[in-house]
């Protein structure tokens, strides 16, 4: 701008240090960054006038524009050679350097420079990110920067495996082993998979490169091993390999047949005895041939009642089969023999026989023969171990006369079934004839035990002095003695009332707190119920024994005699107690008793069958106490007369040094304590 001091508008021209002129100037290419560009103005007035002032300006650098960046190829691996390409203009003219940067973002890593990258696994992994960024700079540095990546891809491993043995049998134990190559170099695990016959099973070890599996397998099984190679960045492949498990034949040692001897309507059973040498499971199938045809069974028995008859030929063909091959053996025959008849089941009647009856020997259950042969009985008695042949035979039947019949004889009838060829075994029957002197049961329910007469060593030399001396005594007649000590319930049956002290022991305890009055009485009562003569009379000072003082002769019921109660309890023996050697098996004491009496028969029995005869608690007995004679004596009855009559057998509340069966003791008759009670007996007519 310009102004005058005269007024007026002086006129300006411009002159640049390039020699344009003008008000402004355009650059070009040919001014260069750092030139300094010179504009001088001159003002004109209208009289000629003039002033000038110049300005200077120094041209600027235009940065270069970097143009679009990229990496070849687009997809890489971590062994490719990569290029990375770019190109840059500048305004102020000339042609920028470009300069490159090669960066590993994934780690963080500067790898190289240049336009060019020759990747290696020792620079970068798969799936790493690599970055280029280039520069470019102008001659006056002036600079612009760009940048691209790319990620590498990742190539699947490469799985190999072997199997081994190639040729297994069902016992072998396989060796899968694998390997893997990866291009990337990246690290590589194997896994391992197993099927059998199609079918997924578990290893029995597996370590990084191998795995193993160990039968049992089956024959012809293919078994296969599948390894599966993985990078772990879902990169993987799988190789299998597989091998056929070997069959063998199976063996088969023998057949037989038992048993060896067989019969019509048995069972024959085969026995197979057969091995495979891969162990596989054997399954055995029979065909049995009887008189020369095959027949429909097909197990490992053959039931002659269904198959076969006598004098058939039968022999089994056995196949025993792998599940792939078989192989099969005959066993040899067997003929069937004859079978005997079977046990008749056969009787003797009648079967309470006294001397004098008739014995008939019956076929109750007749013999059957399975081979459907005709039968025919053959019978033979023996009496005693000896041999009787008087009998009359039927078919199925015989008869022994009763004239040739005794009492307390053994008879026995032996009957043999016969078909022709052999005979079956003897069916028996057997019984002991009476001589009308057997057990039998009282109305008071009391069981009455038959003793036959004999002769015994009564007292004893260890014992207490009136047991002694020993002596010879013999009972001429038979006699009944009861089963056990008289009870609560049979004593208030037959007298309307009980006196016993335990009469909460119950109905099935003895009676006790009875005399030998009381005793004797009930006795009678039991004798006139049965319609007895009574053993026992009323006299002026109490009651005597009937029939002139001799209890053997009496028919009705009575107290055993002193001699007949020690014959009884020592039942033929040489026991110390009634029985046993041992108290407490037979005997209730002091020791057991809980001071009480208990249930009769609660302990063993003697040999007759009689319970109680020690312990539990006292008997009377009919004799008066004396001493004993120095002879033998026959039927003994005791003292003639006296003030105590003699008791037996010890009770709940003595010690077992009274139980002995030779012990003696007595009281008054009129005695009547918690431990005294009674057994009856009988005189056999």
């Amino acid at each position: 701008t310009a102004t005058d001091a005269d007024g007026g508008s002086p006129t300006l021209s411009y002159a640049w240090s390039t020699g344009a002129t003008g008000s402004s100037v355009t650059l070009s290419a040919s001014n260069d960054p750092g030139d300094v560009l010179t504009c001088t103005a001159t003002a004109t007035d209208t009289d000629g006038g003039t002033g000038t002032d110049s300005a200077s300006a120094t041209v600027s650098n235009t940065a270069p524009v970097l143009g679009t960046v990229s990496i070849s190829p687009t997809t890489a691996y971590n062994d490719d050679v990569l290029t990375c390409s770019a190109s840059a203009t500048d305004a102020d003219g000339g042609t920028p350097t470009l300069s490159y940067a090669w960066t590993n973002t994934s780690s963080a890593t500067s790898i190289g420079s240049g336009a060019t990258l020759s990747l290696s696994s020792s620079l970068a992994a798969s799936r790493q990110t690599i970055a280029c960024t280039v520069t470019a700079t102008d001659a006056d540095s002036g600079t612009a920067s760009g940048s691209t990546s790319l990620t590498l891809s990742n190539r699947a491993p490469v799985a190999t495996v072997s199997l081994t043995p190639a040729s297994p049998t069902r016992t072998s134990t396989l060796t899968c082993t694998g390997s893997a190559t990866d291009a990337d170099a990246d690290s590589t695990s194997l896994t391992f998979a197993w099927t059998v016959g199609g079918a997924s099973v578990s290893a029995t070890s597996t370590a990084s490169l191998t795995s193993t599996l160990a039968g049992s397998f089956s024959a012809s099984q293919v078994v296969a091993c599948t390894v599966t190679a993985s990078d772990g960045k879902s990169g993987s492949d799988t190789d299998s390999a597989s091998v056929t498990i070997g069959n063998n034949a199976p063996s088969v040692t023998s057949v037989t047949l038992s048993p060896s001897t067989a019969y019509t309507n048995d069972t024959l059973t085969a026995t197979v005895v057969s091995s495979d040498a891969d162990g596989d499971s054997l399954t055995t199938s029979y065909a049995w041939t009887v008189g020369g045809s095959l027949v429909s069974a097909t197990s490992s028995t053959l039931s002659g009642i269904s198959y076969f008859s006598k004098g058939q030929a039968v022999y089994v063909t056995a196949t025993v089969n792998d599940g792939t091959t078989s192989t099969s053996l005959s066993s040899s025959s067997v003929t069937v023999s004859n079978t005997e008849p079977t046990e008749p089941v056969v009787e003797i009647t009648p079967a309470d026989a006294v001397s004098g009856d008739d014995l008939t020997c019956t076929v109750t259950t007749a013999s059957t023969d399975a081979d459907g042969d005709a039968l025919t009985y053959a019978f033979a008695w023996d009496v005693d171990g000896m041999d009787y042949t008087s009998a009359t035979d039927a078919a199925t039947s015989s008869v022994v006369d009763g004239a040739d019949v005794g009492g307390e004889e053994v008879w026995t009838c032996e009957v043999v079934a016969g078909d022709g060829t052999s005979s079956g075994t003897a069916g028996s029957d057997s019984l002991t004839t009476a001589s009308g002197f057997i057990d039998y049961t009282t109305t008071d329910g009391s069981t009455m035990v038959a003793i036959t007469a004999g002769s015994f060593s009564m007292g004893s030399t260890t014992g207490d002095a009136d047991e002694a001396p020993v002596h010879t005594v013999t009972l001429t007649r038979d006699f009944w003695i009861s089963e056990t000590e008289l009870t609560q319930a049979q004593y208030r049956a037959g007298m309307g009332t009980s006196p016993s002290y335990f009469s909460s022991c119950g109905t099935t305890c003895p009676v006790e707190q009875i005399s030998w009055t009381m005793a004797v009485l009930y006795a009678n009562a039991l004798s006139a119920a049965e319609g007895l003569d009574s053993c026992y009379t009323a006299t002026g000072s109490g009651l005597a024994t009937a029939l002139g003082g001799d209890p053997y002769a009496c028919e009705g019921y009575r107290l055993p005699t002193e001699a007949e109660w020690e014959y009884a309890a020592k039942a033929g023996g040489s026991y110390t107690y009634s029985g046993s050697n041992t108290v407490g098996d037979v005997a209730w004491y002091d020791s057991n008793s809980s001071s009480r009496t208990h249930a009769v028969a609660g302990k063993t029995a003697n040999a007759f069958g009689l319970y109680d005869m020690s312990g539990n608690v006292w008997e009377w007995t009919n004799d008066w106490y004396g001493a004993y004679s120095s002879g033998s004596a026959v039927d003994p009855v005791g003292a003639s007369s006296g003030s105590r009559r003699v008791i037996r057998g010890s009770s709940w509340g003595y010690a077992a040094s009274s139980a002995p069966v030779a012990h003696r003791n007595a009281y008054t008759p009129a005695g009547a304590y918690n431990d005294f009670g009674a057994r009856l007996a009988r005189s056999s007519p």
